[in-house]
Formats: C-alpha cells, structure tokens, sequence
C-alpha cells in the first residue's frame, strides 16, 4: 500500500519536480514501506530543493 502511495506521489513530482514538499512526502511513504534506501534518497532531494528555494529567496531578498 506505502509502495504505490509513494509512486503515486512521484507521478505528482513528476509534474513539479521543484516541489520540496511533494519530495518529502515520497520519502515518508517509503518511510512506511519500510525501504530505508529509498526514503533516505528523497529525503535527501527534498533537502536540496528546501536549501536551493531558501538560497533563491535570500538572493531576491538582497537584490532589493
């Protein structure tokens, strides 16, 4: 059940793949599938696209 709710949900970061959100939500289904090596991944990507948005939004910030 965890399995295809994970892949459902990597359908839907497919369609916005700077979503960190949807990226943290795989890893939890993963998480609950109990395969340790696949949430660690996504929650690895949704870390990255937090630290790339907080990097974005601190650099429009200093341009004003």
């Amino acid at each position: 059940m965890w399995r295809q709710a994970a892949q459902q949900c990597e359908v839907a970061f497919a369609l916005d793949p700077h979503h960190a959100v949807t990226a943290m939500h795989i890893a939890s289904c993963y998480a609950w599938a109990q395969d340790a090596e696949a949430k660690q991944a996504w929650a690895q990507i949704a870390q990255h696209l937090q630290e790339e948005h907080a990097a974005n939004m601190a650099a429009d910030q200093a341009a004003r």
